[in-house]
């Protein structure tokens, strides 16, 4: 009949629309699915691409890891347009690296197309577009470009602080490259409560910015210390050392570094006992830490060996003053050379010349 016809049909129309729906469903699924798989993938290539700067820093051979960058730069090109936010984050973690093996020309095409792709999904307001201003920061830096660094810095605070959730590294990162940009442009005053914030942020961040409770200490104890105070210079390079002895060990450079600092600061205080023996320790430092750079070792036992000189002449041991300060500028030749002009080889000689007026002695 006419009404069964028209049963079936409609059946038939159903069941069509079903199909249809749960084809439409599943294709949504699977592309829901493969989208999931892309942005592990690319989280994961990010999470490895900043991994890589202790690899650096360590110097090994980076011609490979160049090699896996630009294939990532190439495969991005597909990735911007299919899935722009996870584009613009593998961008920033492309940047990063290139910031660690110090190619800043790289760095400020990822970051600009990072901060453009960012700011054309969210706005300019937000977490993604202060992180890729931060690594600009860096480069305006470099490029001695102060005021815009600090402009830059400024913006991307401001948005960091206004956004929730906001990422503690990025914060105390760039509230640390702020407190630079102002040390290097004179404005002290305001460059010592930024540099306080960034430590305050980075000892909250934990391990996401364990290497700025280091940093941010060793700078603002650098500009104390210049302004002659030693005590609160002394207190947070105590700080620094005991987070980069968590961090990197005894044996890294650094933790040798910042002995010598210290050992400075005590002696500039007069506690000659203390900083001869924070010396001593500091000198086992030097001799036992693992260093790629050949600049390093030869720079901190001069700076070691004159302080040690120094606590001899206060002490009135002149020929051993004298010997320490011969052998801090033996060091300083290996990396100046002979009758090349440096500050740090002018001061040492001068300082070797008042010790030998002392003897009555000449050079």
């Amino acid at each position: 009949t006419e009404e069964a016809r028209q049963r079936a049909s409609a059946d038939l129309a159903r069941a069509a629309e079903s199909k249809q729906r749960e084809q439409a469903e599943a294709n949504e699924k699977t592309a829901k699915s493969e989208a999931r798989k892309s942005e592990q993938a690319f989280h994961f290539m990010g999470r490895m691409l900043r991994g890589v700067g202790p690899s650096v820093a360590a110097g090994r051979d980076t011609t490979l890891l160049r090699e896996i960058l630009e294939r990532t730069q190439t495969r991005l090109e597909k990735v911007r347009q299919d899935q722009p936010e996870i584009d613009a984050s593998i961008r920033l973690a492309l940047a990063g690296v290139y910031t660690d093996l110090g190619d800043y020309t790289k760095v400020e095409t990822l970051a600009t197309e990072a901060r453009a792709g960012s700011e054309k999904i969210y706005g300019h307001v937000h977490a993604n577009v202060a992180e890729a201003q931060v690594a600009l920061v860096t480069v305006r830096m470099v490029q001695m470009r102060f005021g815009d660094a600090e402009s830059l810095a400024r913006d991307s605070l401001s948005i960091l602080r206004s956004v929730a959730n906001e990422k503690k590294e990025t914060l105390a990162v760039c509230e640390f490259l702020l407190g630079t940009v102002l040390v290097v442009q004179g404005k002290l005053a305001e460059a010592e409560r930024v540099i306080r914030a960034s430590i305050v942020t980075a000892d909250e961040g934990h391990d996401e910015a364990r290497y700025l409770q280091v940093d941010a200490r060793d700078l603002l104890a650098r500009m104390l210390q210049k302004q002659g105070r030693f005590a609160e210079a002394e207190e947070l390079v105590r700080g620094a050392l005991v987070a980069q002895r968590k961090q990197a060990g005894p044996e890294d450079p650094s933790v040798a570094g910042l002995l010598i600092a210290h050992s400075q600061l005590l002696l500039a205080q007069g506690k000659l006992t203390e900083a001869e023996a924070t010396g001593q320790e500091a000198l086992a430092a030097v001799r036992t830490a693992r260093s790629s750079e050949e600049f390093s070792r030869p720079r901190q036992l001069a700076d070691l060996q004159l302080v040690r000189a120094e606590i001899a002449e206060k002490r009135g041991s002149l020929p051993e003053a004298e010997a320490l300060a011969r052998d801090a500028l033996a060091e300083l030749k290996k990396i100046y050379g002979e009758g090349q002009p440096s500050p740090a080889l002018d001061a040492t000689l001068r300082r070797l010349a008042r010790i030998l007026d002392q003897q009555q002695k000449t050079a």
